[in-house]
């Protein structure tokens, strides 16, 4: 991969390359660009349709809400549909988009993407209200591929039609291949991917098409190409985007995630980047955050060494460049291995606060708030995770552990905090090293502990099977058989270990104890016996026993 040192001049439009362009710009766009900038009276829109628009006046709409503020509370009006209205799922934007994007409302739920749209062409800072919207269509099941197909075949035209139905196809090539590293990625998972992703890329065409001067496509374009690893595609892709709109923040954010570290890029190449962007600062402050970007990265790279104190230090400084919600929400992930669950709430109240459709940030709360035993706090935050991601399965079964709970009756309030926060922690272990057996065995031990007997197996399972040499796995596997009265079992379980090591005496006396509950004292006393040979005292008093019978 080349270092990015040797494309700068490319993406942050230096003064010289900057007046190139607006010198061999026709005189129309020049006097737009002027008077945009002295407030003539041009202006710039999209319609319902989602076709951008240029005229001497701005759309009845807007012009209706500056002259009668009061009108803003209307229900008809696109900009009461923006506005945070107190409780349930009324203010979030992305509910509110999808809700009437199911319900075969499509008119409302593009007229909600054309406010937004507008509210962006007029200040730079809704940029990211804009881009998170999208998060509406992410609904992770191909069963959906029909309802955007019932909306274009209704608005053919339709900017936002076809650019939703891009990012359905987008989200499900992600999800196809996966979070893990590309080494851990399997070649099927890849195919997969590229295979929603060519479909994806078919459907922004036609966006493009339609609304040429939109930024929205080219976000997702340059993380198809950071997926797949086509540095020269990303590239382009925000060498495109950022003619449309030079300042971009959103555009860039995307980008620099394509040069860290973990997908080949450095550190270093992420500062230049974000140094060369200020240059737009003064039209969009908000690139001021991208100088906090490596900062973070470092931070996150700490977090994953377990270093949680230096990480913790790393994202404070990001933050001092601005307030990012990434930034927060990763500090709150830290502050969580650091028992601090307090600050961490906060970290997440602020970052819930600057983006409010994140079902992750929801979800960590809900970590949190077991951990200080607010339970009913908890339950709402698991509740609109799910809402917001209602295909994801990992969040769907924390609902559902946590209902279960809250509805049986008798369930301490202890319980909660066994099935989420301490599982989590087995869990996020368990990502981090999928090979690790002893991973396993500690989940499966704690299930054990906590009576889930059912539960137990599994995980212990799998600790043998990736370790099939370690007699506590095999005792522990045991015990969750036992209560379950699968004495069978237990005799198959400890023939494997003993074929494996035929010489240790605690697995006879194991299986002895096992032949004695299924009332066969016979091979009870030769198990015994076998063990007691090979030294195994506690096998004695045992053994008496059953020379009695």
């Amino acid at each position: 991969m080349q270092f990015f040192s040797e494309q700068t001049s490319h993406y942050t439009f230096p003064i010289s390359n900057f007046q190139k362009i607006l010198f061999c710009c026709c005189l129309t766009c020049l006097f737009l660009f002027l008077s945009l900038n002295s407030n003539a009276k041009i202006h710039k829109w999209v319609d319902e349709n989602g076709k951008i628009h240029y005229g001497d006046k701005p759309p009845k709409q807007i012009n209706a809400l500056k002259e009668n503020p009061s009108k803003s509370n209307s229900d008809s009006s696109a900009y009461s549909q923006l506005r945070p209205v107190s409780g349930g799922a009324q203010n979030s934007i992305v509910l509110r988009i999808r809700n009437y994007f199911l319900r075969g409302e499509f008119n409302r739920a593009e007229k909600i993407l054309v406010e937004l749209q507008t509210r962006s062409e007029a200040n730079i800072a809704n940029e990211l209200e804009l881009f998170s919207s999208l998060k509406a269509f992410e609904l992770n099941n191909e069963q959906y591929l029909a309802q955007f197909d019932q909306w274009i075949e209704q608005s053919p035209k339709s900017f936002f039609a076809h650019l939703a139905k891009a990012r359905f196809l987008f989200q499900l090539g992600w999800s196809s291949r996966g979070g893990k590293w590309r080494q851990k990625t399997s070649q099927s998972q890849f195919s997969a991917m590229e295979s929603y992703f060519a479909k994806a890329k078919a459907s922004l065409k036609t966006s493009k098409s339609l609304a040429p001067d939109s930024t929205l496509p080219y976000s997702m374009h340059i993380s198809m190409a950071t997926a797949i690893g086509d540095a020269s595609a990303t590239k382009r892709y925000l060498s495109s985007g950022l003619r449309l709109k030079p300042s971009s923040y959103e555009l860039r954010k995307v980008y620099i995630h394509s040069i860290k570290p973990r997908w080949g890029g450095s550190l270093e190449q992420m500062r230049v980047f974000a140094d060369n962007a200020q240059y737009y600062s003064g039209q969009n402050p908000i690139l001021k955050q991208l100088l906090g970007e490596a900062l973070a990265e470092s931070g996150v790279i700490a977090h994953s060494k377990q270093q949680y104190k230096k990480a913790d230090k790393l994202f404070n400084k990001a933050l001092l460049h601005g307030d990012d919600p990434e930034v927060y929400f990763k500090r709150a992930k830290t502050r969580y291995r650091l028992n601090l669950f307090s600050k961490a709430i906060t970290d997440l109240n602020t970052a819930i606060k600057l983006s409010p459709d994140v079902a992750e940030y929801y979800k960590w709360r809900y970590y949190n708030y077991v951990q200080i035993k607010k339970f009913d706090k908890a339950l709402h935050d698991i509740k609109r995770a799910s809402l917001l991601t209602p295909n994801d399965q990992a969040i769907n079964d924390i609902l559902a552990k946590t209902l279960s709970l809250a509805n049986a009756p008798g369930t301490k309030q202890k319980s909660l905090s066994i099935l989420d926060s301490r599982l989590f922690e087995f869990d996020a272990q368990i990502k981090a090293q999928p090979n690790n057996a002893y991973h396993y065995f500690r989940k499966g031990h704690f299930l054990l502990s906590s009576n889930l007997f059912p539960q137990s197996e599994n995980p212990l399972r799998q600790a043998i099977k990736i370790d099939p040499r370690q007699f506590d796995y095999y005792r522990a596997l045991d015990l969750a058989l036992f209560k379950q009265g699968k004495l069978d079992e237990i005799i198959i379980l400890w023939e494997q270990y003993l074929a494996i090591k035929p010489n240790d005496g605690r697995a006879y006396l194991e299986r002895a104890g096992t032949f004695y509950h299924m009332q066969n004292y016979k091979l009870a006393k030769i198990d015994a016996k076998k063990a007691l040979d090979m030294g195994i005292k506690e096998a004695e008093p045992f053994y008496k026993k059953l020379k009695a019978h």
